[in-house]
């Protein structure tokens, strides 16, 4: 290898290998976040994130919002640094701290690359940078109680025995709480309650296998339900505690944002 064309290859590999190549940032075709205008009343709304083949739209949307869609950011997750405007609500009148947001992609795009996509939107038009770290902070314990795991594990036979019984809450209790986590790990059981309760759920029972996992327990709000609560349903059913301690959260830093800029 000699010459200009020796040195230019032998640069080509150096690149490559020191992984200097950064990958373009995934981009919509075409994308636009407007500002509602103050007093302006939006009609017929509906709310939350609408991802379709080909196209992504929200009609009031907060920043908040759209950074939860974007980072794929879960109740049971933390958020520094968004500031109080980020949190604005949409209401009768919709004000300018409310977005109404329109995105077209390829119709093959994944939900993935549509949250990158939507990452790329918001740091250009709100100079958004965040970045993911853990923390430690209050959490919710998930371990065997004094009596032992009760919880049946999903085997051959179990799967033959419950075929046919019916999962899921009672048809006169509307306020019951369910998981069907039939064939489940106890960690994928500790991460669905973390969504359900809001608070980051850790897996300390020591239990591998997988389960049948399913449960109902009686809302917070449910009166005279025939299920019992969802302490006293995990300790009869699966032998359980759900107790306060401290563990890592997963959080969304900010790291900084500004106000929208012009389409």
């Amino acid at each position: 290898m000699g010459g200009y064309d020796g040195v230019m290859k032998l640069l080509w590999v150096c690149v490559l290998a020191g992984g200097l190549l950064a990958q373009a940032p995934l981009k919509f075709d075409a994308a636009s976040i407007r500002a509602w205008a103050p007093g302006k009343r939006p009609e017929n709304i509906t709310y939350g994130m609408h991802l379709e083949p080909g196209r992504l739209s929200n009609q009031c949307a907060s920043l908040r919002v759209l950074v939860f869609f974007a980072f794929g950011v879960t109740l049971a997750d933390k958020i520094v640094g968004l500031p109080s405007w980020s949190q604005a609500a949409c209401g009768a009148i919709a004000n300018s701290n409310t977005f109404e947001v329109e995105a077209t992609m390829s119709p093959s795009t994944t939900p993935e690359q549509v949250r990158a996509m939507m990452q790329s939107l918001l740091a250009d038009r709100f100079s958004l940078a965040a970045h993911w770290t853990t923390q430690e902070g209050d959490v919710l314990l998930l371990d065997v109680g004094p009596g032992g795991a009760k919880i049946q594990p999903w085997t051959e036979e179990h799967a033959a025995a419950m075929k046919g019984h019916k999962y899921g809450c009672p048809d006169d209790d509307r306020q019951c709480n369910n998981i069907i986590a039939k064939d489940s790990s106890v960690s994928d059981f500790a991460s669905i309650l973390s969504s359900i309760l809001h608070r980051v759920v850790l897996d300390r029972t020591g239990l591998a296998g997988q389960y049948d996992a399913s449960l109902q327990w009686a809302g917070d709000f449910s009166q005279r339900s025939s299920l019992p609560s969802l302490q006293a349903a995990l300790r009869d059913q699966f032998g359980f505690v759900l107790k306060p301690g401290k563990g890592p959260i997963r959080t969304l830093v900010i790291d900084h944002v500004a106000r929208l800029k012009a389409n």
